[in-house]
């Protein structure tokens, strides 16, 4: 006589397939592989513990075809699909009796959040690196050429050459400035010279040079310092 549950784990393909036999139904976990990057939320979302980081950067280097970037244990998982709803990347699938299915979400058994993101003007820089590294393609910063990536006509949006002939400018409010050096400490581009201590005037004197040759206008210098402006 047969005795249920029986668990079973198989490679297809990119596909590892984990499987929980029932007397009535068949559960089936699917993981691909080669979408998966190991970034180790399902770890921390797994109820049951199931699931594990596996040899992640071999895998997805290709030095090595026999793991998955996360290991899956088919007899401790529940087939619950909370890992494949937690999934940024899609690269998990539940199959119950062969059709995708979650029944944990059927029934109302997992919180549902009201999500909002928004994208703050006046901190945003315009570098687009959110829109590079979402996993689902969700973010679309159609900003001017120069400032980020640019995807067709925006207002404001200037031609690519402006960006070599850009004209960055530096000034220095000498009324505050104390020659304290911490914007030269802070970049490459900036040289404070002291001059010669006289008890004389008991003044620090001295100047803040500024090579626009190395200067990328990253702004380190106004950050540290509300004397500078660029």
């Amino acid at each position: 006589m047969a005795l249920f549950p029986k668990f079973s784990k198989k490679k297809d393909g990119v596909n590892v397939v984990m499987e929980q036999r029932l007397l009535q139904n068949v559960n089936n976990l699917i993981l691909n592989s080669e979408t998966c990057t190991g970034c180790g939320i399902c770890v921390d979302a797994c109820p049951e513990e199931a699931i594990v980081l596996g040899l992640v950067g071999a895998s997805k280097r290709g030095a090595i075809n026999y793991a998955a970037p996360i290991d899956v244990d088919e007899v401790k998982c529940s087939y619950c699909g909370v890992c494949v709803i937690m999934c940024p990347f899609n690269a998990m699938t539940l199959n119950v009796d062969g059709q995708e299915r979650l029944p944990i979400l059927e029934k109302e058994g997992f919180p549902q959040y009201e999500k909002k993101a928004e994208i703050d003007d006046e901190k945003c820089v315009k570098c687009t690196i959110c829109e590079e590294v979402c996993p689902r393609d969700a973010i679309d910063r159609n900003v001017p050429a120069y400032e980020g990536t640019y995807k067709g006509p925006v207002a404001g949006a200037k031609p690519k050459a402006a960006a070599m002939t850009k004209k960055t400018t530096f000034t220095v409010d000498k009324e505050k400035c104390s020659l304290c050096g911490l914007c030269g400490a802070l970049c490459p581009a900036i040289v404070v010279r002291h001059k010669k201590f006289s008890a004389e005037t008991g003044k620090i004197e001295g100047d803040v040079i500024w090579d626009e040759a190395k200067c990328d206008a990253c702004k380190v210098c106004v950050e540290a310092r509300s004397l500078v402006h660029i």
